[in-house]
């Protein structure tokens, strides 16, 4: 926010713009919050409700319903507005911290999340709408970047918060803590569209199918023994639906095609380990609370100074790319050194989230088509391929900690033993994994573009 000139920051929240770009923000604020505060408080709701065999789909939902989300509100949009969609969303998102705040099973903490990603999905794509179509054309580019901020803030914030609320009232308040934020939310929206005109778009059209095969995929996955195996077919069919659509969500070019496929990747091994991160430090290393949470704070820190210096590199795309991730690798595998403190974990993903800042400045033009018009299609192609990556990733890391954790030990995690070194040896187990996927995804980088896709003409 230090590069938006002072005037343009006064006219951005003046009276004629102030509710509307906080409804933006708030929106945004609260979705992307809502997503690192809960993962710090899950080993604590484990402990309280058991059943910890549902750890996994607890922590990946919330990532495989925004897949099926983003998408459709996007659709939704266009044909009701950005007022009714935050609505809508607000809605579904309060009901699912309301079933997360109730919960007295890991069951009923995923299904929470799912609701809650999937109306964060629609919160999320409101803000993009504000600025684009509800500024004006001057201060479009302040909105994104106040909103990049917004973002920044609520990722650094998160995980500290949620190690508090869980330190001085309950897990539960991770949940409750949103309805006053949501609350805010609608208030600036209901203010700041008021008096505004909004023209439907009767034809507007989009992908729905293919987010709605994705997610069933990612859900699959996540889900008992034997539900994994309908991941299968939904696989074969999101892969017939692509080739057969006028509308891909995989840009349709060898770059388009190989960024994706790194964004997956990197969404296994970073977002994917978020998910266990704070189980591995707390039950099986002995870490507090709130000293299991600092990794998450420390690699939002990281991955914010790697995409300020990247900005200040020459570099082309595909090496700016192919580095990143190979930091994103490097610092997986370095989680998965056997070192019982812990300490290789939170340093490991600290260098993690400085290969994903260092790498996200590159990917988003990496998968811009040759043809004008996809921009908005194509960039969002990376954040799906990302959040997919996430619930994969979640599902793989879950799947290893049951089938080498035993039985004994996943009981004494439930009743708050700590530490428990089995566990936090399978957890580096899971970390090696991950870190091997990125790794075998780098040939890939080869067919990711150089420069940037020429810009259309101003008309």
């Amino acid at each position: 926010m230090s590069t938006i000139p002072r005037g343009s920051l006064r006219e951005l929240f003046g009276p004629a713009t102030r509710a509307i770009v906080l409804a933006g923000l708030f929106a945004s604020f609260l979705a992307s919050f809502d997503l690192l505060i809960v993962v710090s408080a899950l080993p604590s709701a484990a402990r309280d409700v058991g059943d910890i065999d549902n750890y996994a789909l607890a922590a990946g939902a919330y990532s495989v319903a925004s897949v099926v989300g983003m998408p459709l509100a996007g659709a939704v949009n266009d044909r009701i507005g950005p007022l009714r969609t935050l609505l809508v969303g607000s809605g579904v998102f309060f009901v699912g911290t309301v079933v997360g705040g109730t919960a007295t099973s890991m069951d009923q903490i995923a299904a929470g999340r799912l609701l809650q990603g999937f109306g964060g999905g629609f919160l999320l794509s409101v803000p993009l709408v504000i600025w684009t179509a509800y500024l004006p054309r001057h201060l479009e580019r302040y909105g994104f970047a106040v909103n990049a901020a917004v973002w920044a803030i609520s990722a650094v914030i998160g995980p500290p918060a949620g190690a508090l609320l869980v330190a001085l009232v309950d897990w539960r308040a991770v949940f409750w803590v949103n309805l006053p934020l949501l609350a805010l939310t609608v208030t600036f929206a209901l203010r700041g569209f008021r008096g505004k005109a909004f023209t439907p778009h009767e034809h507007a059209r989009a992908n729905i199918i293919g987010p709605c095969l994705l997610g069933g995929f990612a859900l699959g996955l996540l889900l008992p023994a034997p539900w994994p195996v309908i991941s299968i077919p939904l696989a074969l069919a999101f892969l017939w639906q692509e080739l057969h659509t006028d509308r891909p969500l995989i840009p349709r070019h060898r770059s388009g095609y190989a960024t994706c496929l790194v964004a997956l990747s990197a969404g296994i091994a970073f977002t994917g380990g978020t998910t266990v991160i704070t189980l591995a430090l707390q039950a099986g290393s002995g870490w507090s609370v709130f000293w299991a949470s600092f990794p998450l704070l420390v690699s939002s820190l990281t991955w914010t100074v790697a995409t300020g210096l990247v900005t200040h590199l020459d570099w082309s795309l595909r090496r700016i790319v192919t580095v990143g991730t190979s930091i994103v690798a490097a610092g997986t595998l370095a989680m998965a050194i056997p070192v019982s403190s812990g300490l290789a974990i939170a340093i490991g993903f600290a260098i993690s989230g400085f290969g994903m800042g260092f790498a996200s400045p590159a990917l988003f033009p990496a998968a811009l088509s040759d043809d004008p018009g996809r921009e908005g299609r194509d960039t969002s192609a990376v954040t799906t391929a990302r959040q997919l990556g996430a619930g994969i990733g979640a599902a793989l890391a879950g799947f290893v900690l049951l089938e080498t954790v035993p039985h004994s030990v996943l009981r004494a995690a439930e009743n708050g033993v700590a530490p428990l070194p089995k566990l936090h040896d399978a957890a580096g187990l899971a970390f090696g994994l991950l870190g091997l996927i990125v790794l075998l995804s780098l040939p890939a980088t080869r067919g990711i573009r150089v420069t940037p896709r020429r810009s259309r003409p101003v008309e």
